[in-house]
């Protein structure tokens, strides 16, 4: 199963240049397409602002009620395994869903929410 996810992941992402996306195509520019010897949530902790991610492990089995009701308009949701296993996709389709979340970027590997108010809602899937 995780196989098949990765592999329709890599058929319908896009990269880049397949992003209409000002803010997403510069966070991929700056962040995702360089320096790739260090770990992708290390760079996009430290580009976003390590006070402005939360990140969920794969450990958790739900999301926090709150969360998604309370954060703020610069706060970003780091989720791992977004496809690892049943519950996390569920969490991570949860979210995707949610009405305060405005962006998503799906990485595979890892997702990200953004609650950017200034932005219409858009889901993203990006091949990395």
């Amino acid at each position: 199963m995780y196989f098949l996810a990765y592999l329709r992941h890599l058929i319908l992402a896009n990269t880049r240049h397949g992003t209409h996306s000002p803010f997403v195509y510069r966070l991929l520019e700056e962040v995702v397409y360089t320096h790739r010897q260090i770990p992708l949530q290390e760079r996009l902790v430290h580009y976003l602002g390590q006070d402005n991610v939360v990140v969920i492990g794969q450990e958790k089995d739900q999301l926090p009620a709150h969360l998604l009701d309370t954060a703020t308009h610069s706060q970003i949701l780091l989720v791992q395994g977004i496809y690892k296993s049943k519950s996390t996709r569920v969490i991570w389709g949860e979210i995707r869903r949610h009405p305060r979340v405005t962006v998503t970027i799906d990485f595979f590997f890892l997702g990200l929410a953004f609650f950017k108010t200034d932005q219409a809602p858009e889901n993203f899937r990006i091949r990395v």
